[in-house]
């Protein structure tokens, strides 16, 4: 069955509070896992609303992002592309993270992705995550120590 590797490398560095493209974190996700699917169908459904507040943002919100997915032959990984704008349906941003198994695209490089395309977008309202809806599936199979450091470093209800 084919795997796509969803990075967490985003949270890791929120985590640190500063990064580089350096050890990236990647989980590695069967193409047809139901519950990452639903999560990736949730976020597009509520992009509207990530694209309202991106756009009005409240004073305390920061780390606006979106994740795309990129193939490079049978190779998938999805990226977060930080640094990000909106306009006429499409994001703006910066690949977030250093690639693990696909080769056509680099950390800081500039991506685009359609709206109805993203697979995850996050923002923070002050320290609580806000969407990062693949992160929310992940946690689940997380050890529950990492996955409790986690929510409660970003306020995520189970």
């Amino acid at each position: 069955m084919r795997t796509v590797a969803i990075s967490l490398t985003l949270i890791a560095l929120l985590f640190a509070g500063c990064g580089g493209g350096s050890d990236d974190s990647v989980i590695g996700v069967e193409a047809h896992d139901e519950k990452m699917n639903a999560a990736i169908a949730h976020a597009r459904s509520t992009v509207k609303d990530f694209v309202e507040r991106l756009q009005n943002p409240k004073p305390t919100d920061n780390g606006f992002s979106v994740k795309k997915k990129i193939e490079d032959g049978d190779e998938v990984e999805h990226f977060w592309l930080t640094d990000i704008s909106y306009s006429n349906g499409t994001f703006t941003g910066l690949v977030g993270n250093d690639p693990q198994s696909v080769r056509n695209v680099k950390f800081g490089q500039r991506a685009q992705v359609n709206s109805t395309e993203i697979t995850d977008w996050m923002y923070l309202d002050g320290t609580k995550m806000v969407g990062n809806f693949t992160l929310r599936v992940l946690l689940e199979r997380m050890p529950k120590e990492q996955a409790k450091e986690i929510r409660e470093k970003f306020q995520i209800d189970e």
